[in-house]
C-alpha cells in the first residue's frame, strides 16, 4: 500500500526512500513464495486459475470501470 499511496501523493510530497523499502519487502516476500510454493503441488491442480473462480472473475469484472483510477494499475491486462 505504501507504493500506491505514494503514487497518489503530489510529486513534491512523495517518499522515494519509503517506496524503496516497500519494494525490497515485496522482493523478499515474492522470493519466499517462489522458494516455497513455486513448484506446487497445487490443491486444485494445474488447471485452476484465479479468473476461473466465479467469485473472483465477478470481482474483476465489476472492478473494470475503476481500473483507470488506480495509479499503478494495468487496465490492459488482468
Amino acid at each position: 500500500m505504501r507504493i500506491v499511496f505514494d503514487a497518489l501523493r503530489a510529486p513534491g510530497d512523495r517518499d522515494p526512500y519509503g517506496v524503496t523499502l516497500a519494494r525490497q519487502q515485496l522482493d523478499i516476500a515474492y522470493q519466499w513464495l517462489e522458494d516455497n510454493l513455486g513448484k506446487g503441488p497445487w490443491a486444485m491442480g494445474d488447471a485452476f486459475t484465479l479468473l476461473a473462480r466465479p467469485a473472483f472473475a465477478r470481482a474483476v469484472e465489476e472492478a473494470r470501470p475503476y481500473r483507470p483510477l488506480f495509479p499503478l494499475g494495468a487496465p490492459d491486462r488482468d
